[in-house]
């Protein structure tokens, strides 16, 4: 009987172990650091600053998508990836950061 259970928990720590290695490192190393995060929201607002300042004339999607083509090409430099939503969400907040900034 001693034996039976300890076959058992054996079992039950290789899966729980081949389940760690199999999603639950992929997803840790997926996840942005605080300063990794920092340094893509510093690149969202200064894209965002750029963007508007060089091409004010154009529509808001347009300067979206530049400002979003300069926030990758600089999180590239810095080795940072980001996903869709990160993306998005980061340039929203810097848009919304510099409205709030200048009063609008």
């Amino acid at each position: 009987m001693d034996e039976l259970i300890f076959r058992l928990v054996e079992l039950a720590i290789v899966i729980i172990a081949i389940v760690i290695t199999r999603f639950m490192i992929p997803w840790l190393k997926s996840q942005l650091s605080a300063e990794e995060m920092a340094i893509a929201r510093q690149i969202a607002e200064i894209a965002v600053m750029a963007t508007q300042q060089v091409y004010g004339d154009l529509s808001g999607e347009e300067r979206k998508n530049i400002a979003i083509h300069h926030l990758l090409r600089l999180c590239e430099v810095h080795k940072i990836t980001l996903t869709e939503h990160q993306i998005d969400t980061l340039i929203e907040a810097a848009v919304k950061a510099k409205n709030i900034a200048e009063g609008k």
